[in-house]
């Protein structure tokens, strides 16, 4: 079973608004200092690349570390 199985936040689709934003301002910020959007393949590759991932850890561990914004 897989962690979106498990959580039924992400079953629900809770996390999907969250994670569309988050990609449209990845594609925004591409878009306007490369000159042309990134395909969704290109994000794709892009976000499971090694240091991607270790930034992304790395946010998470300082978010989490941070008083909740917005009372969540």
């Amino acid at each position: 079973m897989d962690a979106q199985t498990r959580n039924p936040l992400a079953r629900a689709g809770f996390f999907i608004r969250p994670v569309a934003e988050a990609v449209a301002g990845i594609r925004k910020h591409a878009n306007a200092i490369l000159g042309v959007a990134p395909s969704d393949e290109d994000i794709a590759l892009s976000l499971k690349s090694s240091f991607i991932l270790s930034e992304l850890k790395n946010q998470i561990v300082h978010v989490r570390q941070q008083p909740p914004a917005g009372g969540w």
